[in-house]
Formats: C-alpha cells, structure tokens, sequence
C-alpha cells in the first residue's frame, strides 16, 4: 500500500514538471514566402509611413529591386513593382517601419 502511494506520487510530480517546463525545441511555422509577399505588397502601397508587426524576430533587406525576408535559416526573396526608388535599408525583430514618400521607399528596425 505504502510503496504504491510512493508511485503514483511520483508520477504525479513527474506529470506536473513535463507539462510545467516549456517545450527546448521552437520551430518557426511561419513562411518566409509568405511574410516576404505580404510585405512587398506592403511596401508598393506605403505612403508615409507604416509600422508592420511580424510577430517574430525576423531579418528583412531591401535592395533596388527585392525584399529578402529571413528567419530561422530559411529566406525568401520577391521582387518589388514600384516607379519610387528604393533606398537600400535592413530591419531586424518583431517589428519594422516602412516609409514612403512619391519617390523614395525605405525601411528600418521599430523600438
């Protein structure tokens, strides 16, 4: 009887530490592709300026003619369809801005 208490105790203990400890490996199930569309479309419609929240921490680069988004060792490019120039610029984390004005588009890191 005693011994059988000990058991059930212990895997009790051992149930309530698994489900309390949080998970060691976090896969990223976001698309890069997707996120990298969105933003080019985004981007192309921006005047002024925008603040994009991402919801992880991802790297986005901007060039003459992409946009580059990366995370977790996985990266998709698209290319922008636009007549405004695109200044060259990198943003990384949750967040980004994205300013715009007639003839100038460009991003950068939100605080």
């Amino acid at each position: 009887m005693e011994s059988t208490t000990i058991v059930i105790i212990s895997i009790a203990i051992i149930a309530l530490l698994a489900l309390s400890t949080p998970p060691l490996v976090q896969r990223t199930l976001t698309k890069p592709y997707a996120v990298a569309f969105w933003l080019a479309k985004e981007i192309e419609d921006t005047y002024g300026y925008r603040v994009i929240s991402l919801g992880a921490p991802y790297t986005v680069t901007l060039n003459q003619t992409h946009i580059t988004v990366k995370i977790s060792g996985t990266e998709a490019s698209i290319k922008i369809n636009t007549k405004r120039k695109i200044i060259p610029s990198k943003a990384y984390g949750p967040q980004i801005t994205i300013y715009g004005n007639k003839t100038h588009i460009w991003i950068s890191s939100s605080e």
